[in-house]
């Protein structure tokens, strides 16, 4: 009982480090595809 109520407040700290892991893979993404629609 006590492992899962640990679980559950460890979700959200998952959920937003797993956010902020994306975030920069985002951007990345993002400015890629800027720079070759500029380059056209």
């Amino acid at each position: 009982m006590s492992s899962f109520e640990l679980n559950a407040d460890c979700l959200p700290l998952m959920v937003i480090l797993h956010i902020i892991g994306t975030i920069p893979f985002f951007f990345g993404a993002f400015f890629f595809k800027v720079e070759q629609y500029l380059e056209r």
